[in-house]
Order: structure tokens, then C-alpha cells, then sequence
């Protein structure tokens, strides 16, 4: 025998009675800067509704042509993540690794195909 229930409440918005119903809001704002074709650095402020700033900064390297190596920090948690990829005829193969105090590594690892005309738009600034 199937149960439902349902629960209509009525709420005066300006009262903080029914401030759990209002939906989070995220504002961000983010900065980047090209020191060169090999080094990208890169910065983001978060604030959510109900939890403190985050900060988030990164930094990417290219060694070599297509390929990247890529670090990052954030301030709220703190955590850490690094990794690197590689783009081979259009195959964009990436992985990385990330710290959170609470669930520990975390492994990643994403596969991607860029088609040609997406190609020669990225090739055009």
C-alpha cells in the first residue's frame, strides 16, 4: 500500500519562518592573466548565501606544445588539486588529482574531442 503525503505551508516571506524555502544564491567573480603562451594564472571569489567566501586560485603551465600541467587551491574548504593533459589530434585526455579535508583524494579523469571547426575557432583570437 503506497503512502504520500503532502505539506502545504503558507509563508509570510519578509518573516524568517520560511527562509529554509528560499533557494541559495552563489555569486562569483573571476580574473585571469596570461603571462605568456606558456603560463596562464587564474582567480575566483565565491559567496553562497549561507556559508563564508571562498577563495580559489590556479595556475597552468605548458611545457611543451599540447601539453598542460595544471595546480589549484581553495580557501573554503581548503583543498588542493594538481593534474595535467594532453590534446592529440583533437582528443583532449586530462587527469588529475584532488585534496578535500573531509573525503580525502580524489581521482579524476576526463576524456574530450574538440572538432575541427571548434579547432579553427580557438586558433583565431
Amino acid at each position: 500500500k503506497q503512502k504520500t503525503a503532502y505539506e502545504i505551508k503558507e509563508c509570510d516571506w519578509s518573516s524568517d519562518v520560511c527562509s529554509s524555502d528560499l533557494l541559495p544564491v552563489i555569486l562569483k567573480a573571476g580574473i585571469q592573466y596570461k603571462f605568456s603562451e606558456k603560463l596562464l594564472l587564474v582567480g575566483e571569489a565565491e559567496k553562497q548565501t549561507y556559508l563564508g567566501p571562498n577563495f580559489k586560485g590556479g595556475i597552468e603551465y605548458v611545457p611543451a606544445k599540447d601539453v598542460y600541467l595544471r595546480a589549484g587551491a581553495s580557501s573554503f574548504p581548503a583543498s588542493m588539486s594538481f593534474g595535467t593533459g594532453v590534446l592529440y589530434k583533437g582528443l583532449k585526455l586530462d587527469i588529475a588529482s584532488s585534496w578535500h579535508p573531509i573525503l580525502g583524494v580524489s581521482p579524476q579523469f576526463s576524456m574530450s574531442y574538440v572538432f575541427s571547426s571548434m579547432k579553427k575557432a580557438d586558433s583565431n583570437p
